[in-house]
């Protein structure tokens, strides 16, 4: 294979930016109904992604299983994502989320592989969707997340009431809460939560990864280092944005090792729930400030 081969290979696996004109007809099709005129340059391609999806040990073999994504196309528009899934007459679905029904907003980056994933309300049913793709294409997907999370910014800021301070965080994660912060977003409450290991015979994995948790007047907002069930992952970072206006109930439920903060999203019949688990000296204090950060 030629030099300018394996050039155009690689660059197949990166979003970009596209102009209507350079979609297959049924992506402008589907995409004709939601997209006004003056969206050039908002559309973002993400062409499909290989990853393996499970593997197996035999003998000296590793059998590997793999998956593909399907090919995509984004439109940020002022209030809404369309995502247009596949390419093809046969396959090209479209989904409009409006920011207005988005219940969390997840972002997961791992060395070169990220993804976002977004749940949200659509009448009394809970969707969701996970966008996976190269994190070298990050800077074409992020500004997007943040135009979802100016648009939910409703909420007056205090003035008076002083900024909680992260820079006590380990390095990682003061880093990343103030990059998850909007320019001119203040934290009033900021705790950080070591991982909570398993105890008893089973010593492999936690109940819950390092984390920080920030309340701002906008927004919950969770960092976090690794997957429910594993130890940390040096390389594997989730930021996690929850809008205020969308948290309807938070409770406690005690259990042997540790505290679960029960956090009850959407709806008053059909909804969203998070589920993070505290030590016991963090969990009153977190459960007091999320109460009154409600009212």
């Amino acid at each position: 294979m030629s030099v300018k081969n394996s050039v155009q290979r690689g660059m197949e696996t990166f979003a970009r930016r596209v102009q209507p004109d350079d979609l297959p007809e049924p992506v402008r099709k589907a995409l004709a109904p939601y997209c006004p005129d003056d969206s050039t340059g908002k559309l973002v391609a993400i062409p499909p992604q290989r990853y393996i999806a499970e593997y197996d040990r035999w003998y000296n073999d590793v059998l590997i299983r793999w998956r593909q994504t399907p090919p995509r196309v984004l439109s940020f528009d002022e209030d809404a994502l369309v995502v247009v899934n596949g390419n093809t007459v046969d396959t090209t679905r479209v989904q409009r989320i409006p920011f207005t029904d988005l219940l969390e907003i997840t972002h997961v980056s791992e060395l070169l592989y990220s993804f976002v994933e977004l749940v949200w309300l659509d009448g009394e049913r809970v969707e969701r969707i996970k966008i996976e793709f190269n994190s070298v294409s990050s800077r074409l997907i992020e500004p997007g997340l943040k135009q979802a999370r100016v648009w939910l910014s409703t909420y007056p800021d205090p003035v008076d009431q002083p900024d909680a301070p992260c820079d006590h965080f380990p390095y990682k994660f003061a880093t990343f809460t103030r990059m998850s912060l909007l320019d001119g977003e203040r934290p009033v409450m900021a705790v950080y939560e070591p991982a909570i290991r398993k105890s008893g015979k089973v010593r492999w994995g936690c109940h819950s990864p390092n984390r920080a948790i920030l309340l701002t007047p906008q927004r919950l907002i969770i960092v976090e280092d690794a997957r429910p069930g594993w130890w940390g992952n040096p390389y594997r970072m989730a930021q996690r944005y929850v809008p205020r206006g969308q948290v309807r109930r938070v409770s406690l439920e005690p259990q042997p090792d540790f505290t679960e903060l029960h956090i009850n999203l959407g709806g008053t019949y059909s909804g969203h729930e998070l589920v993070l688990p505290l030590s016991e000296a963090q969990a009153g204090q977190v459960y007091a400030q999320i109460k009154a950060w409600m009212d």
